[in-house]
């Protein structure tokens, strides 16, 4: 396979090569492209809660949420994934 890059992007890989950790532009390329299918993977897991989630808090009553509240929440959320990947 044989990617070209704009110069930009180019550029960027350099200097991912040159700070270190990767020994050539294959390396750098292959790392992006596995954390973009990670999350692309995460996206699809999380897709059809989050869409259930989202339409239950635009059809359901509104009020405003203290920072706090929103604080406690994303906790609550973190957790219950943390548990799912045990």
């Amino acid at each position: 396979m044989t990617v070209t890059l704009p110069k930009k992007l180019e550029a960027f890989v350099q200097k991912k090569m040159r700070g270190g950790g990767f020994r050539n532009a294959g390396e750098v390329v292959r790392e992006a492209v596995r954390q973009w299918s990670e999350q692309e993977r995460d996206w699809r897991q999380d897709g059809p809660e989050l869409k259930s989630f989202l339409l239950e808090a635009v059809r359901g009553p509104h009020r405003l949420f203290q920072v706090s509240e929103l604080e406690d929440l994303e906790k609550r959320i973190i957790a219950e994934k943390s548990r799912k990947c045990r």
